[in-house]
């Protein structure tokens, strides 16, 4: 890499990335809040990633590989935490 190359503030940027929405896993209502839950399957070694929205924005997420657990798989885990998530929720 050359100097040049480092800073070039004429350079052409790449095509825009465009976003991809995941699995989703369920979707509920508590009080005046929508509640959404997807997975996305980023596959080995990246595992299964659980994803949680309120209201249509983000909120956090979790990601489950196999290092954790070979037991139940990536997808499992991430199925059951979003559920018991959910469970919470709706106990409040």
């Amino acid at each position: 890499m050359t100097p040049d190359d480092f800073y070039t503030p004429d350079r052409l940027s790449g095509p825009s990335r465009v976003p991809q929405h995941g699995e989703p896993l369920f979707e509920f209502r508590h009080g005046l809040d929508r509640y959404q839950c997807e997975l996305r399957d980023h596959s080995e070694p990246y595992g299964v990633e659980a994803q949680f929205w309120k209201n249509e924005e983000f909120v956090y997420s979790r990601r489950f590989d196999a290092r954790l657990d070979r037991t139940p798989t990536p997808r499992e885990l991430a199925i059951a935490v979003a559920e018991e998530e959910r469970t919470g929720i709706e106990a409040e």
